[in-house]
């Protein structure tokens, strides 16, 4: 009978509890300032609101942004606050943040770090994938931001060309007498409004992750695993974000290959080929078919597909099969 009632008893206040408050030591409690409230229904509520506190005061130290969330707000005061604001609090903030984020993000790894030591060559891929807010997007021209002023619209149709041309939401285009010229709209695949979150995933380029026979996971081969990111507006600084969430990478681990879609070889160098080479990183790049071959010749050498060849080259060779 004392079995089953403690089976089915209601769990302590300190279990269900703001566990970040009611685990402090007494010595880290008097070092942040913090009073000891008791351990029962109303310390509880109490507690709560401290933690609660504290937690916006980290998120207004980290956030890298001087507008106000939650609220829509009117277009022409949101840009007086961007233009006011000190870019260097601000990208200061954003260093921080990137810096807190990826610490949390590193405890999910702890586990996995003696197989990434003995099984991983330091290859990675970077990409980017969107995440969706619960903030209604707007359009550019409305008078009010969205309650989430930061976020922006992620638009991807079957050509993945530019969103925002597709909906009218940009100058339409106008020829040499300045008549507007008809644009085919291509068939929208998918819109969101959010964020991209630049995910470095470890890889194993030897091996690709394939369960063993009996459907269990193999123990000598790396899986995928996120180990740093960063966010951004969706497709507005991709080289930039990218090398941002390289930098959180901790420096004990290896340098290899790194593989990259083509919204990275497109990037000027400045922003993310000479940094990512400056990491130790070599990167891996896909082309689109009108990108392969020959590209540039100077006094009878060719550059092909990123790399010079001697004349005497074959052609044969400067030419990569057509699928």
């Amino acid at each position: 009978m004392d079995e089953h009632v403690h089976e089915h008893a209601p769990p302590h206040p300190s279990q269900n509890g703001p566990q970040l408050y009611f685990s402090l030591s007494d010595a880290t409690r008097e070092q942040l300032g913090l009073r000891r409230y008791p351990d029962h229904d109303r310390g509880f509520e109490a507690a709560y609101a401290v933690v609660r506190r504290r937690i916006h005061s980290i998120l207004d130290a980290l956030d890298p942004s001087p507008l106000p969330k939650n609220h829509r707000l009117a277009r022409r005061h949101a840009e007086k606050l961007l233009v006011n604001a000190n870019p260097d609090e601000l990208a200061h903030k954003r260093t921080l943040m990137l810096r807190v984020t990826n610490m949390i993000l590193a405890m999910s790894l702890r586990e996995a770090l003696p197989l990434l030591e003995d099984h991983w060559n330091g290859s990675i891929s970077i990409d980017a994938t969107v995440i969706g807010t619960y903030a209604k997007g707007l359009s550019p021209d409305s008078p009010v931001t969205s309650t989430d002023p930061d976020a922006a619209w992620y638009v991807r149709t079957t050509k993945h060309k530019d969103p925002l041309a597709l909906d009218d939401l940009t100058p339409a285009q106008q020829n040499k007498k300045g008549a507007k010229l008809q644009k085919k709209k291509d068939r929208i695949k998918k819109r969101l409004f959010g964020y991209d979150a630049s995910l470095v995933v470890a890889r194993d380029p030897h091996h690709d992750g394939a369960p063993l026979p009996d459907g269990s996971a193999n123990p000598d081969v790396v899986p995928a695993l996120v180990i740093a990111f960063s966010v951004d507006k969706p497709s507005h600084r991709p080289g930039h974000v990218a090398t941002e969430a390289l930098q959180q990478v901790h420096d004990s681990l290896p340098r290899g290959y790194l593989a990259g879609d083509r919204a990275y070889n497109g990037q000027k160098p400045e922003n993310f080929q000479l940094p990512i080479r400056a990491m130790g990183y070599e990167p891996v790049y896909d082309y689109a078919q009108d990108q392969l071959g020959v590209q540039a010749g100077f006094a009878g050498a060719g550059l092909v597909e990123g790399n010079w060849y001697c004349p005497p080259c074959p052609r044969n060779s400067r030419t990569p099969p057509r699928t």
